[in-house]
């Protein structure tokens, strides 16, 4: 007899980062490398700097571009947006979210991106080129 249990939080940012890195894992190289690259940059970029800041080096670099929209799309909506016929957020979004938010909100934002991080680079490392 097998109770089915919802999945924790934990698990549903894990299947949401494998679902990201997967869509990635269907493009070019070049798009592949940058990926990982922006990925495994961002937590040490949030550590460093904070998130806004991170955010919008990323931004900035124009290369971050899908990474911001995947972060956008977990730590707003939580959600477990892994089919790609729904609409993802702008990359923006979150940055925006930062800006019009509280204290409070730039704290939770930033635990949770932390949080997904660490699902999303190790699948990124697990699946995607790099740049050797």
């Amino acid at each position: 007899m097998s109770s089915h249990t919802a999945p924790t939080l934990d698990q549903r940012r894990a299947r949401h980062a494998w679902y990201a890195v997967a869509r990635v894992a269907k493009s070019t190289g070049e798009r592949q490398k940058s990926y990982r690259r922006e990925a495994k940059r961002m937590p040490i970029r949030v550590h460093t700097a904070g998130l806004g800041h991170a955010l919008v080096f990323a931004q900035a670099k124009g290369t971050g571009e899908e990474l911001l929209r995947d972060l956008a799309d977990w730590v707003l909506g939580r959600g477990d947006n892994t089919n790609d016929d729904q609409p993802r957020p702008k990359a923006d979004a979150l940055i925006k979210a930062i800006v019009d938010g509280s204290g409070t909100d730039l704290r939770l934002y930033t635990d949770e991106t932390l949080a997904y991080l660490e699902w999303l680079t190790r699948f990124a490392e697990a699946k995607l080129e790099d740049d050797d």
